[in-house]
């Protein structure tokens, strides 16, 4: 096992038992922690401590255009390069029956953050970008 595989692993084990909350691990913020444990760089910093409630939450993303505009402008500012074919690790906008998330590509799926936890969803990808 690769290391990048042991600590995506280990980050979503992690979330897997830390509840969702708006602001801090909601879908996007779960995935800018993630990027910023590989990367050093934090493309939420800007949002973090901006809101702490779906209206919160949604009022930002149509600020931004909708949610992949506003990651896809987070991602360009941190120099997240756009991926077509996004591995393991890498991470991306997914069309999910619940709308569209913030996801963690595990390869063959994608980990979003949930309400209870942690889902691993098969899902059209709507953009990525490699980590």
């Amino acid at each position: 096992m690769s290391l990048r595989s042991e600590a995506l692993n280990a980050f979503l084990a992690d979330g897997a038992l830390l509840p969702f909350v708006f602001g801090e691990r909601d879908c996007a913020i779960w995935v800018a922690d993630w990027v910023r444990s590989q990367t050093g760089r934090d493309p939420a910093l800007r949002l973090r401590g901006t809101f702490d409630c779906a209206l919160g939450s949604a009022r930002i993303v149509r600020r931004g255009g909708g949610l992949v505009p506003l990651v896809s402008d987070l991602m360009a500012r941190h120099g997240l390069p756009e991926t077509a074919e996004p591995q393991m690790g890498d991470v991306g906008v997914v069309e999910t029956p619940a709308g569209e998330l913030a996801a963690i590509s595990t390869g063959d799926a994608w980990a979003v953050k949930a309400k209870d936890g942690l889902a691993i969803v098969r899902a059209p990808v709507l953009k990525a970008w490699a980590v």
